[in-house]
């Protein structure tokens, strides 16, 4: 899956809402406290971010989940209140995979409750990382926050 943080530009301390057009169906929006409220269909392609509260610019107010076969994610006629903002387009150069290049795991062992592991960056950006089970449920968070280019270490 592909995660993409929503910020707000600027210090909001008051309501705020946004709206949106979309590109790529949506299998997720998450609010990242109890001061947003979310909302979207795939059928209309259409999205809205309530929030309100102090909200810091560098911290993400919701999270958007794609599926792993997006190649591009764009919000066009972009609102808040009604007023046009810029459109926004994200771009993955990559084909959404993790490869022995990106990850790799220094200590396998299935009667261990933890394992070490190696993860190159390549690009300045907010990532979460994640263990899922099978059914792409989310086991453990790992990491959620910027990271800068280079080989991270986790357990």
């Amino acid at each position: 899956m592909i995660t993409i943080p929503v910020y707000f530009n600027g210090v909001a301390d008051n309501n705020q809402a946004v709206e949106f057009k979309y590109n790529h169906d949506i299998l997720n929006i998450e609010p990242v406290n109890s001061n947003v409220m979310v909302a979207h269909s795939n059928d209309t392609r259409i999205a809205a971010i309530i929030s309100h509260g102090y909200f810091n610019p560098t911290e993400p107010i919701a999270f958007i989940t794609l599926d792993n076969s997006a190649n591009s994610f764009t919000a066009t006629n972009v609102q808040f209140f009604g007023e046009k903002a810029e459109d926004v387009h994200y771009k993955f150069g990559h084909n959404n995979s993790i490869n022995d290049d990106l990850l790799s795991n220094a200590m396998p062992n299935p009667a261990v409750n933890s394992t070490d592991f190696q993860v190159n960056i390549t690009q300045n950006g907010y990532y979460k990382l994640y263990i899922s089970d099978v059914n792409g449920n989310v086991v453990k968070v790992i990491s959620t926050g910027m990271i800068t280019p280079g080989i991270h270490n986790f357990t």
